[in-house]
């Protein structure tokens, strides 16, 4: 009983601790327990901003804020204008509205640099073995998340089909 308390209790802390301890991670092998941390929290993290979810999901999904860090969403909503090739621009107003969002929801941590979701390490590890050339010729892009999660617009990622 007293080793089913203690292992319950650590299972706890580490779910706490992860996010805080995702600030130190990058992309190494030995980090990979970690970004599997992020994904688990991030994959079920919803849009709850109204403005967000309405702008944002326009074009594609409006991806939870915890699938990249606060630094990210500021390289992000700093270059509308090239959204990924695309003009995505927004008054003044709107714009930081929703960075106030997704900076105040994001991850701690995401690979330096790196705008996409589909270039983070927690990403490429969770997707690498899974996704096959198929699927992914069916889903197009990485960018398509519903294309195998049908919960995807609900921050729900964890319905592989």
């Amino acid at each position: 009983m007293n080793k089913t308390i203690v292992v319950l209790g650590s299972i706890m802390a580490l779910a706490i601790a992860a996010p805080l301890l995702t600030a130190q991670a990058d992309s190494d092998d030995h980090n990979r327990g970690i970004w599997r941390g992020i994904w688990q929290v991030a994959k079920s993290s919803a849009v709850t901003d109204p403005l967000t979810q309405q702008e944002c999901s326009e074009c594609h999904i409006a991806y939870p804020p915890r699938l990249l860090s606060a630094e990210a969403w500021k390289g992000v909503m700093g270059n509308l204008s090239n959204h990924f090739g695309e003009d995505a621009s927004l008054d003044a107003n709107t714009r930081q509205q929703i960075e106030t969002y997704l900076v105040g929801n994001a991850s701690r941590s995401s690979a330096p640099g790196k705008l996409r979701i589909s270039e983070q390490s927690w990403f490429i590890h969770e997707h690498q073995d899974e996704v096959s050339p198929r699927k992914f010729a069916q889903a197009k892009t990485w960018s398509n998340c519903q294309s195998c999660h049908k919960d995807a617009a609900k921050g729900l990622f964890d319905d592989d089909d």
